[in-house]
């Protein structure tokens, strides 16, 4: 039978709350231009295209970022833009 009780805090911990994606991209970086440049995007055509169904899909906005910027890096392949989903910045 322990004695003590295990510690509640983990010192090799490096975060103690989740971090914001903001902190990991820098001010003046493509992708925050891009954010803007495509939030300002009227993209109702695109919107009225999808007719639903089956899982919920991701936004046409959020895709729309993804692809031309996966493209400015010149990246065309579905497989190494789904690589670059995952890199770590």
């Amino acid at each position: 039978m322990k004695v003590f009780r295990d510690s509640l805090v983990v010192r090799q911990q490096l975060f103690l709350t989740a971090q914001c994606v903001d902190d990991y991209v820098g001010p003046n970086s493509l992708v925050r231009q891009l954010d803007t440049i495509i939030n300002d995007l009227n993209i109702d055509e695109l919107l009225g295209k999808y007719k639903g169904g089956g899982a919920p899909a991701y936004h046409p906005r959020t895709m729309l970022k993804l692809l031309i910027f996966a493209y400015s890096q010149g990246l065309r392949s579905s497989r190494r833009i789904a690589e670059l989903c995952e890199r770590v910045l």
